[in-house]
């Protein structure tokens, strides 16, 4: 036996003592901590807990895109605690770049624009390193065999890229290569790029196994 039954509602009370005791508790939560109230006032734990959602930010970049700890390939202990402080590095860098780009941006009252695909006239003081660090792509670099003394061809580098060298204080200079005899230092360097560069290879190449 199969019965439905159908309601219409034709009035709606509000219960006012409710309605109020909920409103009060709405906003509160409650937090303890181990720290002296000496050693932490109350105004200084409530500006770090607002600051909490900038860690729990770099903590998603850290597992996920670009970056990506997850899922782990490596199965000796050696290579996971290698790979976990590698992939720390990454993230200490990116957020060092973001706080340089932000406080150049805003010591100068200036903004940025052009890190946004489809919108190059947006512009935010608070760009963020992902998008800071795609505005790099396309950046080739070839090497003539046929003219062997002279140096590679650098993709010359646009406006938005020099001033973004510019404000994390690095010469634009680390993408040319002088025509000039290589010291000692800079053979060194060379060597120690190519060393990093098969690294890198093998490592994406054992990471990407199946």
């Amino acid at each position: 036996q199969v019965r439905t039954t159908r309601y219409q509602i034709t009035a709606v009370i509000r219960d006012e003592a409710t309605i109020t005791q909920a409103f009060c508790r709405m906003g509160w939560k409650l937090y303890a901590t181990n720290h002296k109230e000496a050693d932490l006032p109350l105004d200084e734990a409530v500006r770090l807990y607002r600051a909490a959602p900038r860690i729990e930010r770099h903590f998603h970049l850290f597992k996920s895109a670009p970056i990506g700890i997850s899922p782990m390939y490596v199965r000796n202990d050696d290579q996971i605690i290698g790979l976990c402080r590698l992939l720390s590095l990454c993230v200490r860098l990116m957020t060092l770049i973001e706080i340089v780009i932000r406080r150049h941006l805003n010591q100068h009252d200036e903004t940025l624009a052009g890190l946004y695909e489809g919108n190059p006239n947006r512009k935010t003081k608070t760009p963020t390193a992902i998008k800071l660090l795609r505005a790099f792509r396309g950046i080739s670099r070839v090497q003539f065999i046929a003219e062997s003394n002279s140096g590679p061809y650098t993709t010359p580098l646009t406006p938005l890229q020099m001033k973004g060298l510019s404000m994390l204080g690095i010469d634009s200079a680390v993408y040319r290569t002088s025509k000039a005899k290589p010291n000692t230092f800079e053979a060194f360097s060379r060597k120690c790029g190519q060393v990093l560069a098969h690294l890198s290879h093998t490592i994406n190449r054992v990471t990407n196994r199946p």
